[in-house]
């Protein structure tokens, strides 16, 4: 509320009485102590490249460890930029830092939570470059060995990134944004030598591969 420029701080005390201001001021001041375990069960992150990347800071930076471990699902999706024609576009260089904190943030942020049953990430976005720093970075992480539910879409490494971090006894239901040729459906297989995937997740879903017209 401090942070509000006076402005914008007057038009909202113009709807509250002082009491009710005095309350939503020390609210704001405190509004991490709120948040208990309990209410952060799911949490949702979504947008481009920029507002993705405040919001992944502001959430390390407010939240402890141990609220952090909680966490049970997770939905990360990170939006293409566009212009106001609708068009994609490059990020701008003003937002360059923000690109380059962007894969540090996210695996920052995952590391983070280590009780994870569900995982649902979309960064079909990334370049390769980036992809490659996101399997760098995550693999000396701790392992998501509690996943039950994952459904990931971006470029291979990636998704190989991810699936290797998840424990294939563990994992019940897969939705895999890739066809059954594909490196990352291999990968799937490979987590499996000795059962059939049809036989060892409950759930598994993957892009419809028409068959050959002839």
């Amino acid at each position: 509320m401090d942070k509000l420029p006076q402005e914008c701080r007057e038009h909202i005390a113009s709807f509250l009485g002082k009491e009710a201001l005095n309350n939503l001021v020390l609210v704001s001041k405190n509004y991490a102590v709120h948040f208990t375990g309990s209410n952060l069960r799911r949490i949702r992150f979504q947008g481009s490249v920029v507002p993705i990347s405040h919001k992944l800071k502001s959430f390390l930076a407010a939240k402890s460890n141990r609220k952090h471990q909680v966490i049970r699902k997770v939905s990360i999706v990170l939006d293409s930029e566009r212009s106001h024609s609708g068009s994609s576009r490059n990020v701008p260089l003003s937002d360059a830092t923000a690109y380059y904190e962007l894969v540090p943030l996210l695996v920052n942020t995952l590391s983070r939570m280590t009780g994870l049953r569900g995982l649902s990430l979309a960064a079909k976005r990334l370049s390769d470059e980036k992809a490659h720093e996101f399997s760098v970075l995550l693999a000396p992480t701790q392992k998501w060995d509690k996943v039950k539910s994952l459904k990931i879409s971006g470029p291979t490494d990636v998704v190989c990134a991810v699936l290797d971090h998840c424990d294939a006894k563990a994992l019940e239901t897969v939705h895999l944004c890739k066809r059954t040729d594909s490196p990352e459906y291999s990968a799937l297989k490979s987590m499996y030598p000795t059962y059939s995937l049809q036989y060892s997740l409950k759930e598994l879903c993957l892009w419809y591969q028409p068959p050959p017209s002839y």
